[in-house]
């Protein structure tokens, strides 16, 4: 059985930052951008910027998720993205935080099997940023400095193969997956007040519930093969799973390769 699995609500991220959760230097305004920082809607709260993309047309861009920069369909084509995200500034509008507007975004289905939870912002011209560096700091000195450059389908996950992410509220971490390609998984979306159902998932195993692969606020990561640098999702939910009393921590990313292609982005290179 899995408990608490949720894609988190504004008011679940608001108490998060009013409780003071988040790694400093990615709630921080950051220029030039990089991987695992702060970003969101203006009526949202805060979540992660998982990777840099190029859409159809040439223009450059961040991928999240659909419940960071669109608010789970809510948002307009065209509405204000902002690094960092609502509530880890004072005040969004004065800040010179503006980096985008919300592109397209996959639509959540509230009846229907889901595939991904996933948007993204064109970029404003004159927004520089790192491209998918993985940036140096953040307890992950073996790849610092170094490019994702990469994705893969599922088929390269193995059963002890190590998964890594970088995002706004943990930082960098580690996990393994505990399920590959996994269907019929319910998820709770405050916003629509009920659960949704996603197929073709990641479940990721934490070190211990003390130990997260993700939090609230890490929504929209992108999740990786560490050392070999290939992607191969986007964080999006986490929850608890009771297997004959023992609770084990897990998070749950979208398939990175589903998504480019249904929004037909490119990793940034």
């Amino acid at each position: 059985m899995v408990e608490d699995v949720t894609i988190p609500s504004s008011t679940v991220l608001i108490q998060s930052a009013i409780d003071g959760k988040g790694n400093h230097s990615f709630t921080r305004k950051k220029r030039p951008l990089h991987l695992g920082l702060s970003v969101g809607h203006r009526d949202g709260g805060p979540g992660t910027l998982g990777a840099f993309v190029s859409t159809s047309n040439g223009s450059q861009a961040i991928l999240s998720n659909n419940h960071v920069l669109a608010l789970c369909d809510e948002a307009k084509l065209g509405d204000k993205i902002y690094q960092p995200g609502r509530l880890d500034q004072r005040n969004i509008m004065t800040m010179g935080s503006y980096i985008g507007t919300l592109g397209d975004a996959m639509s959540i289905s509230k009846i229907g099997s889901n595939f991904g939870d996933s948007a993204y912002a064109v970029l404003d011209k004159g927004i520089e940023h790192q491209g998918n560096l993985i940036p140096s700091g953040f307890g992950n000195s073996d790849d610092s400095g170094r490019y994702i450059n990469d994705i893969q389908d599922y088929d390269v996950i193995g059963p002890e193969i190590m998964l890594a992410k970088i995002g706004r509220t943990t930082g960098y971490t580690e996990g393994i997956p505990s399920a590959i390609a996994l269907d019929n998984v319910s998820v709770h979306i405050p916003q629509f007040k009920k659960d949704v159902r996603f197929d073709n998932l990641l479940e990721i195993r934490w070190q211990s519930l003390d130990k997260p692969f993700a939090e609230k606020g890490d929504s929209g990561s992108l999740i990786f093969i560490p050392k070999i640098l290939q992607a191969v999702g986007l964080q999006f939910a986490s929850g608890i799973l009771d297997i004959n009393g023992k609770k084990m921590g897990v998070s749950y990313g979208c398939n990175l390769k589903n998504i480019l292609e249904t929004l037909d982005l490119t990793l940034i290179s």
